[in-house]
């Protein structure tokens, strides 16, 4: 994708649309981070959570983890799944706080709930 790039471009490379996609910003109004949570029948997947290098380390990838499966479980309430590698502990830690668990396949690991997250 080129640079300036267009919205519409954006969201065809994230194969996504503006209702999937949530962004986290602080009490300043600055953006600080963004995830998706799209509808792939009959499970909705979590995807792409990514916080501002210069915020990671402050619980957000937590409270935007949080936000994106209270949405998921609030508009399509069957299952959730994401979908990432398991050897990226900052990546994977703010859903195994809500009781994901790794099943192992191949390339990288898919995060299953273990019980219904809080």
């Amino acid at each position: 994708m080129g640079f300036p790039a267009t919205p519409e471009a954006v969201w065809a490379v994230l194969r996504s649309s503006a209702e999937e996609a949530f962004s986290l910003f602080d009490p300043a109004g600055d953006l600080v981070g963004f995830g998706q949570a799209s509808v792939h029948d009959p499970d909705v997947h979590l995807a792409r959570l990514i916080i501002s290098p210069s915020r990671r380390g402050q619980g957000l990838g937590r409270i935007l983890a949080g936000k994106l499966i209270q949405e998921a479980i609030t508009h399509h309430p069957g299952g959730l799944a994401l979908k990432g590698y398991s050897d990226q502990a900052p990546a994977v830690a703010p859903f195994n706080s809500f009781h994901f668990a790794a099943r192992p396949v191949a390339r990288g690991a898919a995060f299953l709930p273990q019980a219904q997250p809080a």
